[in-house]
């Protein structure tokens, strides 16, 4: 097995683990797989593991880690303005929004979460 087919595995091993609630070993898994080969996706499940461990902190990293390699996911700048907001960065975390909502203006959680710190702010 090559180290692509390998990270593709512990990356779906990772996923299963994840569904099933262990994000510790999921975590692991995603950790190995993105040593072997980069991936937004990859980089953007161990901020949600972090996430789920309490780790909001550490996710920031990872949550931009994967917006940096793929900032036209939405999915991906949805996460990244959460853990920002998590972490305090609202100002940033506004701008990513109002980018993702300029190029998908039908994306419903984007503008939920804009429109909660729109709320806060007032």
């Amino acid at each position: 097995m090559n180290r692509y087919e390998e990270s593709y595995h512990l990356y779906d091993e990772g996923m299963v683990r994840f569904e099933n609630g262990d994000y510790p070993s999921s975590l692991n898994c995603f950790l190995k797989s993105c040593e072997l080969n980069e991936h937004f996706k990859t980089y953007s499940r161990i901020g949600e593991c972090l996430t789920k461990l309490g780790k909001q902190n550490e996710s920031v990293t990872y949550m931009k880690k994967a917006f940096e390699l793929n900032p036209n996911n939405d999915k991906v700048s949805l996460q990244y303005s959460e853990a920002l907001i998590m972490s305090g960065n609202i100002i940033r975390a506004r701008e990513i929004l109002i980018r993702l909502i300029d190029r998908n203006s039908s994306y419903k959680p984007a503008k939920i979460v804009l429109d909660k710190i729109s709320r806060l702010n007032k």
